[in-house]
């Protein structure tokens, strides 16, 4: 065999050995935090796009609002993000253009995700800005304005039950 190849085939075994023994190090939350990528990634996507100009109040209630429908739907955070008619950015072709902006929406996914931080709009499932009047409004009660978004939990039934 060619010694080169050998040399190689060598290396790229103790790399694949570090990699597998190296997973084994890992503490729960970052084997649940590298699980859950591509749910931080929707859910930054949303804050970015449905509240890039808004408070971080503003921000996080966008976010618990996205979290809270995946959980009422038992879907993953991205199937909820991109269930069409949810969010209204998911149907144009939008670009991130303030990186800084990103960033931020990245961070503030993370503590939603890793329960770090407060829901300021707990039972919230919708919201709007305020230059609409969607449709779903009659059937909702409004929890509290946060910058230019409402916030809306589900009406109560008579019965205590909430309409969904």
């Amino acid at each position: 065999m060619n010694p080169t190849i050998e040399r190689f085939a060598v290396a790229c075994a103790f790399l694949f050995i570090a990699l597998q023994v190296s997973e084994g190090f890992k503490n729960k939350e970052e084997k649940r935090a590298e699980q859950q990528r591509p749910d931080v990634a929707c859910l930054a996507d949303n804050i970015y796009h449905e509240a890039r100009g808004e408070s971080e109040q503003g921000r996080l209630a966008v976010a618990f609002v996205t979290w809270a429908r995946a959980n009422e739907t038992v879907e993953q955070l991205c199937d909820t993000v991109w269930r069409p008619h949810q969010f209204s950015w998911t149907g144009n072709k939008v670009y991130v253009t303030d990186d800084a902006a990103y960033k931020e929406a990245v961070r503030l996914a993370w503590a939603v995700v890793k329960g770090k931080v407060a829901n300021p709009v707990p039972g919230a499932t919708h919201f709007h800005a305020t230059h609409v009047k969607p449709y779903w409004v009659k059937h909702s009660q409004k929890i509290q304005r946060i910058g230019n978004h409402v916030f809306y939990k589900p009406k109560e039934r008579k019965n205590g039950s909430s309409k969904a």
